[in-house]
């Protein structure tokens, strides 16, 4: 499995190690970690991260809030839905697609819909941005293309395309 072969789980309800239900508003401790099976999330809440096993090594943690998450709603996937647009790209993992996906974090990122929590570069030079959805706590890693400003164009023509025909 490659590091671009994710299905991130988002923020749990329940801590990790303690199994206790979280609070709204209490600090939630994660974990991002990498096995044979892929990546897994683990959520603590401040007991549980005290007493996690010693022998952890997580590729990325951060520390945020916790907030329920909201009903889904009835049609999440909207004609002018950039979230839903990118979970799709996301899903599908098309190596063609990586810019689009790029720029599509970007415009959440700016919209305050997402927000990086980490940044990590491979052995081979690649980029990663771990982002998680303020609202759903979903988290996403997305990779960074190293654009251009001369490649923007094409790549936002490349994203008004796929919204015409993926969410038409």
């Amino acid at each position: 499995m490659s590091i671009q072969d994710w299905n991130i789980k988002g923020r749990s309800l329940h801590c990790f190690v303690t199994e206790r239900t979280f609070i709204e508003d209490e600090p939630v401790y994660s974990a991002l970690f990498f096995d044979q099976e892929g990546y897994e999330r683990r959520d603590c809440c401040e007991e549980g991260w005290a007493k996690h096993p010693s022998d952890w090594t997580p590729i990325s943690t951060w520390t945020a809030p916790f907030k329920p998450t909201p009903p889904t709603p009835v049609d999440p996937l909207k004609k002018d839905d950039i979230q839903g647009l990118l979970r799709i790209l996301i899903q599908e993992n098309d190596p063609s697609t990586k810019n689009a996906r790029y720029l599509l974090a970007v415009m959440l990122e700016r919209k305050r819909q997402i927000r990086p929590l980490d940044r990590r570069e491979t052995e081979e030079g690649e980029v990663f941005t771990v982002y998680e959805h303020v609202a759903s706590g979903e988290t996403w890693i997305i990779q960074d293309p190293k654009l251009r400003l001369d490649q923007l164009e094409p790549v936002q023509a490349e994203v008004t395309q796929l919204f015409k025909s993926r969410m038409a």
